[in-house]
């Protein structure tokens, strides 16, 4: 099974590609997932570590080795050869492709194709520079399926838009919903008690913030006091850090709640 988006930027692929995993692991299928290098890296393909630097794989592929300790990402920039690699070693009975939908070098038999409300909206088909898409709209004719991660309110009020966008594809339309189960001291800390009805501060990534901030209202039965938006690429530094505590002491102080891929970077 591949798991992508047609932009760049994260989408979630990696929470889907996690879940998907403990779904086949449940089901005693064995599952690898094989993700893509951007760049060579020594010893390739190898098995992805927990503990490596962020410099050497990124962190949604960190974060899919902490989900899923259980499960081996096998990391190349030639994925086909990761998959031959791994079916030496372990013969897996589930492969998942991280990111791979514009990968077409590699068979699959089922392609998910995770969209965002930017992507039905202004942003349908619009290729970088001027977008955020890396190919033309008539590749939405390739996926088998296709995930819209979008809260529930806009999920409502985007589905006509979906539909009438999406519909001479022909394509199953499922919408993909992220919450909050359990929060914890750091990143894979403890866990922590609840806010206590505290006021709060959320940190989370541009592509994910809307779905993050609908997630932490469920759970909280209250939105963020404030919500602090970074580049999904951005690199966190000490001004940074300094920035979020005093907005946090704006709160009369208030906890500071950070999406997991921001937590895994600060």
């Amino acid at each position: 099974i591949s798991v992508g988006s047609a932009a760049g930027s994260p989408r979630f692929k990696h929470l889907l590609c996690a879940w998907l995993a403990g779904w086949a692991k449940s089901k005693d299928l064995d599952p690898t997932i094989l993700a893509r290098l951007e760049s060579n890296q020594p010893g390739m393909p190898f098995t992805a570590e927990k503990d490596m630097p962020l410099s050497v794989c990124g962190p949604e592929i960190l974060l899919m080795t902490r989900y899923r300790p259980d499960v081996s990402v096998i990391l190349d920039t030639d994925t086909a050869r990761a998959g031959k690699a791994a079916w030496k070693t372990s013969q897996p009975g589930f492969y998942l492709l991280h990111d791979g939908f514009s990968r077409l070098d590699i068979r699959r038999n089922l392609d998910l194709l995770v969209l965002d409300g930017q992507d039905i909206g202004p942003g349908f088909g619009r290729i970088a520079p001027s977008g955020t898409w890396r190919e033309h709209h008539t590749a939405l004719h390739r996926p088998s399926a296709m995930l819209l991660a979008i809260p529930d309110q806009a999920f409502t009020r985007l589905k006509p838009l979906a539909q009438r966008r999406l519909a001479k594809y022909e394509k199953p339309l499922f919408q993909l919903k992220l919450r909050i189960w359990q929060l914890r001291e750091g990143l894979f800390g403890a866990p922590h008690r609840d806010f206590g009805g505290e006021p709060y501060i959320l940190v989370c990534g541009e592509s994910e913030a809307a779905m993050t901030a609908a997630a932490a209202e469920e759970y909280f039965d209250r939105p963020p006091r404030i919500r602090l938006v970074f580049p999904d690429n951005h690199r966190f530094t000490a001004q940074d850090i300094e920035a979020i505590l005093q907005e946090s002491g704006r709160a009369r102080p208030g906890p500071v709640l950070a999406a997991p891929r921001e937590a895994l970077k600060l």
